[in-house]
């Protein structure tokens, strides 16, 4: 009934789909999404683009003089705000255009993948995989060894979580939003939200180009046919199929193959590695 994402993105999506909507609260909390980057490479990369903003460091990536992992734009809001800025910054008059499309790839062929969650990305970070990684303010804020040893560089559209009415709603589930909202509102819930890294940056101006619903659709289908760059992919499959997954397991694990199988481009390479007593 209610629809908070983490940014009015997602409301263009909805203005290109056909759900009956209407907006309950344009921001319920702000968050800025943006760059998490090692303090050494932000300063090698100020020495020699003169300045560490969005532009020089996809340079950086393009160049293969450092490396930035993002989340997968299909189930992560910072990826899908991050594909959208790499693909304005590579042609901010079309970002969709081939030119940016063709500049996708080679960021891709840059960097080792893209995961489904931060928690990858931050150990990839901490491991020396990667020098920074695409998330939030408020992340960066929560986490002290990333505050201790990388700084945040701002990008893309602001993540100020508007609140959607998906549907016509009674007239007790609207009662329900409304007190919803207006709690989310109050003074003691917004110093809650500050104190843990939210309402920051509000100096802050996304100042890219304005996606329409339908680019931003298109923009996700794009990441999906190009999203390995040049390379070739292979993916394997490690399955538990021990006396453990017996019965409702094995079932979801089967499942979960079969919905995998979905999102396989034909020209993937497949291997299935099973494991109970042996491997």
């Amino acid at each position: 009934d209610l629809f908070i994402p983490a940014s009015s993105i997602y409301g263009l999506m909805l203005d290109n789909s056909e759900k009956n909507y209407t907006v309950a609260s344009e921001s319920i909390v702000n968050n800025v999404s943006g760059i998490i980057i090692s303090s050494k490479v932000k300063n090698a990369i100020e020495t020699k683009y003169k300045t560490a903003d969005i532009e020089s460091i996809v340079n950086c990536v393009l160049n293969k003089e450092c490396i930035i992992g993002y989340t997968n734009p299909l189930s992560n809001e910072d990826g899908l705000n991050y594909l959208l800025t790499l693909l304005s910054t590579f042609d901010n008059k079309n970002p969709l255009s081939d030119t940016a499309i063709d500049k996708l790839k080679a960021y891709q062929d840059s960097i080792p993948y893209v995961p489904y969650d931060i928690v990858q990305l931050e150990d990839s970070l901490f491991n020396g995989t990667i020098d920074g990684f695409v998330s939030n303010y408020q992340t960066y804020y929560s986490t002290p060894d990333l505050r201790n040893s990388c700084e945040f560089i701002p990008c893309g559209m602001v993540e100020s979580s508007p609140a959607y009415i998906v549907g016509n709603l009674s007239q007790v589930k609207s009662g329900i939003v409304t007190k919803f909202v207006e709690f989310c509102g109050s003074e003691e819930s917004q110093r809650m939200a500050t104190d843990v890294g939210f309402n920051a940056k509000e100096d802050y101006q996304y100042t890219g180009y304005k996606y329409e619903g339908k680019q931003v659709i298109e923009a996700q289908n794009i990441w999906k046919r190009e999203k390995n760059g040049s390379s070739d992919l292979t993916a394997v499959f490690v399955s538990d199929i021990s006396g453990s997954m017996e019965g409702s397991p094995l079932l979801k694990l089967k499942a979960s193959l079969n919905r995998a199988s979905t999102f396989i481009d034909e020209n993937t390479n497949i291997g299935l590695v099973t494991f109970s007593d042996t491997v």
